[in-house]
């Protein structure tokens, strides 16, 4: 679940997420905070970051990968925390990046996740199951869902990687004409005409919240829909100033 991306812009960066559950889940748990030098987004049920960048304008996001089994000897837990320790740590992308990779298989985490680490100058895209791990580098525009780009042995439930196909299909064609971060509301709310391809979730499960941080001139511009669809609502605007020095 979720859709996440990262845009290069002349200025910076564009980083943004809509956050999908399962319809029967608390969706009124997610909340937003300023502290430590860490910008970020958390849900009250775990302890950490599912969206977040750090005074120094290195960025994290995440979504499920195709598999959330999770065999004996691993842990259950969601990586929200490993996002906000690494965020908390990193003075730079390439230690964020080091430093994730190592930690993830260290903990031994056990569902499988596509994780973006990214600043103004790239995005870092993991692909994480288990102790097996792929990285691949992004210089203008990375999207990712719910399946495996590199490690497509895994993509083996066909309903979630049919979806997870088309969603990211609809979003590029969509992308073209997006120079900020205001330029992606409409496109985080949009639905598709038969229902499979929506960027705004409604069917086996449901977006509950959505991000968008552009990181510009030593600022964060945040718009953010927090407990509800995107559709059902209008975002809010927060300017936030950080050291930027990438």
């Amino acid at each position: 679940m979720c859709t996440t991306g990262w845009i290069k812009t002349k200025k910076g960066f564009i980083v943004f997420k809509n956050r999908d559950r399962l319809p029967d889940e608390n969706i009124n748990s997610n909340y937003f905070t300023n502290e430590g030098g860490v910008v970020f987004f958390g849900d009250r049920k775990f302890n950490g970051s599912w969206i977040g960048i750090n005074k120094l304008g290195v960025a994290i996001t995440h979504s499920f990968g195709p598999n959330r089994d999770v065999p004996e000897g691993y842990s259950q837990n969601e990586n929200f925390l490993l996002n906000k320790t690494i965020l908390e740590k990193a003075q730079s992308l390439d230690e964020a990046t080091n430093l994730y990779k190592d930690l993830f298989i260290k903990e031994k985490i056990g569902k499988s996740y596509n994780v973006m680490i990214c600043d103004g100058t790239k995005s870092n895209v993991f692909e994480f199951i288990l102790d097996n791990y792929c990285m691949k580098e992004s210089n203008d525009c990375a999207l990712r869902s719910n399946h495996f780009h590199i490690m497509e042995d895994y993509n083996v439930d066909e309903k979630v990687v049919c979806r997870s196909k088309k969603r990211l299909l609809r979003m590029k064609s969509l992308l073209k004409n997006v120079e900020s971060g205001q330029d992606l509301i409409p496109i985080l709310k949009s639905h598709s005409e038969n229902g499979k391809e929506n960027i705004c979730r409604h069917d086996y499960a449901v977006t509950v919240g959505s991000v968008i941080m552009e990181l510009k001139d030593g600022l964060i511009e945040v718009h953010h829909i927090l407990n509800k669809s995107p559709c059902e609502g209008d975002y809010v605007n927060e300017t936030i100033k950080i050291q930027n020095v990438y």
